[in-house]
């Protein structure tokens, strides 16, 4: 790196995606400063946070390389199976289903994905950047504007400071200043409809198996998680979303053993519920 620079690459953004690419330019021998909003308290606090991601095996592999996947292995919870079919209210799913499973795979035993809960993804990046001292966070601090010339960009930040690279990346969500700076556009559109999240304890085992129902008001996907929990994924149009949020437990309860069945058993809530409006966003290009 020139020492007229701060670092080889600016990452405007510290969450999964952020801190991925800090770990990977990291172990290319890249310095990296990430500049991310958030606040370390908010993002690393241990309460309870119904998200949780299905990651792909080729992505959890990747995290292995970067040394993220030890640390996640305590927690993450294997696919074994995906199970997707049609269904309807009161019946549960359809008989005619498709179903997807390891056997053609390179190595069966290798799992399709894994389910790994948001808050653990979030501790376990941040104690891997933490390990990278070439890695620089600096947070909760935004970029505020963008200056480039044929060799270099410099970003002022949110306290009047500059950072200069060869490089700034965009990992700052779906309203990303970065991209909006630098002129790329965004195609996309809201749905009237929102995702329902909550994570449920059930009497019996899942086996690894994940199940998405299409059902008339919108998809509906039970995903296995650590032990005999699971998350689930609910779409219901907004104003239907709005009185399940608000619902007692066991009122909440039996309307989702209506779309899903009695195959996982007795049902509880651990920890509140979580409305997401559904939308669709696109860039036009990823780079400019």
């Amino acid at each position: 790196m020139s020492n007229s620079f701060d670092a080889d690459v600016i990452i405007g953004g510290g969450g999964l995606v952020g801190q991925t690419l800090a770990l990977a330019l990291d172990q290319a021998g890249l310095s990296v400063v990430v500049v991310d909003a958030a606040k370390p308290a908010d993002t690393l606090a241990p309460t309870f946070d119904g998200r949780a991601f299905a990651i792909a095996f080729a992505s959890y592999r990747m995290w292995r390389a970067l040394g993220v996947a030890d640390e996640l292995d305590k927690t993450a919870a294997p696919i074994r199976e995906i199970m997707v079919t049609d269904g309807e209210l009161e019946r549960g799913p359809s008989l005619l289903h498709l179903h997807f499973d390891g056997a053609e795979q390179r190595d069966p035993d290798e799992p399709l994905g894994l389910m790994c809960e948001a808050r653990y993804v979030r501790a376990a990046l941040d104690k891997a950047v933490k390990a990278k001292p070439s890695i620089r966070m600096i947070q909760p601090m935004s970029v505020k504007a963008i200056a480039r010339d044929s060799a270099s960009v410099t970003a002022t930040l949110a306290d009047g400071s500059t950072l200069r690279a060869p490089l700034l990346v965009g990992a700052d969500g779906r309203r990303s200043f970065v991209r909006e700076a630098i002129g790329v556009r965004t195609i996309g559109w809201d749905y009237p409809v929102t995702a329902i999240v909550a994570t449920i304890q059930h009497e019996k085992p899942h086996g690894g198996v994940a199940h998405e129902y299409f059902l008339p008001n919108g998809p509906f996907a039970i995903l296995p998680l650590k032990g005999e929990r699971a998350n689930i994924v609910w779409a219901e149009p907004r104003k239907a979303a709005e009185v399940l949020l608000k619902m007692p437990e066991a009122d909440f309860l039996a309307e989702l053993r209506m779309r899903g069945g009695d195959h996982l058993g007795s049902l509880s809530l651990e920890g509140p519920r979580f409305g997401c409006p559904l939308s669709l966003q696109m860039a036009e290009r990823m780079m400019d």
